[in-house]
């Protein structure tokens, strides 16, 4: 493995003592039981994984990503454009969550009756 990528325990006190990030990935973890809010037609998700928990996770992470580096958010029931800085983050090509297969949601936690395409990989333009 190259000797400038280290893993670290996914805990608050390692990951500011290690950052800021050239890359952050989130991976089917921005989301609550897909299947089973898809199976059971939830047309809210408001009360399980609000919308609010959402943008501050994401928030969250914002902090520790470098100017420049990649924001990776794949599989999540909500859509990174709607966090309110995304503003300061780029589309990177083409790479979209089409292949994401539970129902997704917008900023007021309500269903998308017809969900658009949404990109996974962003490219952060400013702090």
């Amino acid at each position: 493995m190259d000797n400038k990528i280290r893993f670290i325990d996914s805990n608050e006190k390692d990951i500011r003592k290690c950052g800021k990030y050239d890359l952050i990935f989130c991976m089917a973890v921005l989301q609550r039981t897909p299947d089973t809010i898809t199976r059971q037609g939830v047309k809210s998700l408001k009360k399980i994984y609000p919308f609010e928990k959402f943008e501050n996770q994401v928030i969250e992470l914002d902090s520790y990503l470098k100017k420049g580096g990649l924001m990776v958010i794949h599989f999540s029931q909500y859509s990174f454009m709607d966090v309110n800085i995304s503003s300061k983050y780029k589309a990177l090509g083409n790479y979209n969550q089409d292949d994401y297969a539970s129902v997704i949601f917008d900023r007021n936690s309500n269903l998308i009756e017809k969900p658009i395409s949404r990109n996974s990989i962003f490219i952060k333009l400013e702090d």
